[in-house]
């Protein structure tokens, strides 16, 4: 099989999965020259076998066009693959009741310190993995960054939200894994390892 029937197999094989043409060059095909791989994309657009949804990502053509959303964001997320943040990931903790009309996500499937924009999700390339204990800490870090805006919208909620995950154990390698990659605040740091330490919200204003 060719490289050419090796990509238009794979994509008849996930036909609920949209494609980032860069990710996938650089996981399966990278023996292939990136130009050689996007005239094969190209052809496949021409031919209706996918669709270009944004420069570089594309869907099969038989994906309706009411899952692109919902594919995208299973894509990007799934598989340790990302994570929702922003005015989404209060949503999804029932810290604000209004869907945000865009939606940020931190992503390994996405060159690392790069943004790409889907339609209307922002994506922020993250070189993590990101398991359960991943997305806890990321998540008590987003919370505590962003302090001052989300504890006003449910002060009990965040509380609980902030405990709960504070009540687990989590790796000190893992921290500083994370630390390095996501650019937080020194305060938030040191918020964060207050808490993980015992210390239960409220403390002191960061």
């Amino acid at each position: 099989m060719n490289i050419s029937s090796a990509i238009r197999q794979f994509i008849l094989e996930h036909p609920d999965q949209i494609i980032d043409g860069n990710y996938l060059h650089r996981t399966l095909f990278p023996i292939v020259e990136y130009r050689t791989f996007l005239k094969i994309m190209s052809r496949l657009v021409n031919e209706g076998t996918i669709r270009t949804i944004n420069r570089g990502v594309y869907a099969p053509s038989t994906l309706p066009d009411e899952k692109i959303g919902k594919a995208i964001v299973s894509y990007y997320t799934n598989d340790a693959a990302g994570m929702i943040v922003g005015d989404a990931l209060y949503y999804e903790l029932d810290l604000i009741d209004k869907c945000p009309t865009r939606t940020e996500i931190y992503t390994n499937r996405v060159d690392s310190i790069k943004k790409k924009s889907v339609l209307n999700y922002e994506l922020y390339g993250k070189d993590l993995i990101f398991d359960d204990d991943t997305k806890n800490l990321i998540t008590l870090f987003e919370l505590i960054e962003n302090n001052s805006r989300t504890i006003s919208y449910d002060a009990t909620q965040y509380a609980t939200i902030v405990n709960g995950i504070c009540s687990r154990s989590y790796s000190e390698n893992l921290i500083k894994e994370i630390t390095s990659v996501m650019k937080y605040r020194g305060s938030t740091i040191v918020a964060a390892k207050k808490l993980l330490n015992g210390e239960k919200f409220p403390f002191a204003q960061i």
